[in-house]
């Protein structure tokens, strides 16, 4: 029988902040695998100072944003993760809202994820209710299946245990065979144990009552669900906020890809003026910055008396290689801002970044496509963070392991 995990209580142990060996050891080879000369070894010399120079003590830092709670090695969206990231030095804690289909928000990243975030696969009561329950590889058909929070009530939902993200095997037999742990990630904390499912209402009160020092910012993930629930966009927005009524706005920061999302949390009686919009196409490098993306900002900014000021953006869009470096020059030449982190600080916009510590081992991972070449070694997260708040001037980082950025948080002086 799986048991679930009971947090400890103790203040003491819930408050302070523990960093763990990781942000450290990426410091460590920050001056690897760079020529002792030119303008990129000069840089990375005076980060590794600055970190060699640090004497405070680690902070709870906003700048610090813990991406679906800390997946690199605990189940996301879940209690213990949240817990993990919060004593990480997280300042901002994330949950990913989506409804059940008694309009119940949970959360988990995305409606239909369930059969490969928990272990509802496992329980055939529940499984046989998923939009397609699991059918092995036949032929030319693949191995698949289904399930998502619309299938179920908040009721149901809390009957699963979360597990890691996982990989789908397309050409899996068997159940047995269906499931695995990405590379890169760790079921260190998670095998044997159930991690309880976390419905946003339990969210919230655990940030607001006990995670005190940390803020909030749920993300509405965006579905049509009209056909099932009847609602709006508009509606699932005002019904997010519902469960922020007593709770400070100023400790919120709800985002959405969706602009009917955010336009509705600027304008209600009791606003949140620290709404996110989040964006990704339309600023891709090499390519002409939307006219459609810039309306919807236009749109959002001339709000009043709350106007958009928050864009989350991916990395790819943030950063790239200086124009006509090619090969071996790419791992010894300083980041540049691109076109769109520019246009967005020129528009006066503060800008959150995702997500770090989610691309796997380097040199992998589709967070740093902006910048082939170079991404080399672990460390070069860490020189990569650097340049992000420092030359695209973000003014907060999304991370899977947010120990990196509080570290960074805690010694490094930044602008904005």
């Amino acid at each position: 029988m799986l048991i679930a995990v009971r947090p400890i209580e103790t203040q003491w142990l819930r408050d302070r902040v523990e960093l763990g060996p990781r942000p450290f050891y990426l410091v460590s080879g920050i001056l690897s695998g760079v020529q002792g000369a030119g303008p990129a070894w000069e840089w990375r010399q005076k980060l590794y100072q600055k970190f060699i120079d640090c004497s405070g003590e680690p902070k709870r830092s906003v700048r610090s944003v813990a991406h679906r709670g800390a997946p690199l090695m605990f189940p996301e969206e879940t209690e213990a993760g949240l817990r993990a990231a919060y004593r990480m030095g997280a300042g901002v804690l994330e949950c990913d809202a989506v409804l059940t289909n008694d309009r119940q928000f949970v959360c988990r990243h995305g409606v239909c994820d369930l059969h490969y975030t928990t272990d509802i696969l496992s329980r055939p009561d529940l499984a046989a209710k998923c939009t397609a329950p699991f059918s092995p590889r036949g032929g030319a058909t693949p191995a698949a299946a289904v399930c998502c929070s619309t299938d179920f009530s908040l009721e149901e939902f809390k009957q699963l245990c979360a597990t890691m993200e996982m990989e789908m095997n397309t050409n899996a037999t068997s159940l047995a065979t269906f499931l695995k742990v990405p590379a890169g990630h760790s079921e260190v904390y998670a095998g044997g144990r159930c991690f309880p499912t976390l419905s946003h209402k339990e969210f919230v009160s655990l940030v607001n009552l006990e995670l005190f020092e940390a803020r909030m910012t749920p993300e509405l993930k965006v579905w049509d669900y009209q056909p099932l629930l009847g609602l709006m966009p508009e509606e699932a927005a005002d019904l997010l906020a519902e469960d922020y009524a007593d709770v400070p706005e100023t400790r919120v920061f709800p985002q959405s890809f969706d602009p009917k999302h955010v336009e509705r949390w600027l304008s209600l009686d009791k606003p949140f003026p620290d709404a996110v919009l989040l964006v990704r196409s339309g600023f891709e490098v090499g390519s002409p910055i939307s006219k459609a993306q810039v309306a919807i900002l236009d749109d959002l900014q001339a709000l009043r008396p709350h106007a958009l000021s928050i864009v989350a953006m991916p990395f790819q869009t943030l950063l790239e290689i200086p124009a006509n470096v090619t090969g071996g020059e790419v791992a010894q030449t300083p980041l540049v801002a691109t076109r769109a982190a520019n246009f967005m600080k020129d528009r006066g916009l503060r800008i959150w970044a995702w997500t770090l510590e989610r691309s796997g081992p380097l040199p992998t991972g589709t967070f740093f496509s902006s910048v082939p070449g170079f991404m080399q070694q672990d460390s070069d997260v860490m020189v990569f963070l650097h340049a992000l708040f420092q030359v695209a001037g973000v003014e907060a980082v999304f991370s899977d392991w947010p120990a990196t950025v509080s570290l960074y948080a805690a010694c490094i002086p930044v602008a904005t």
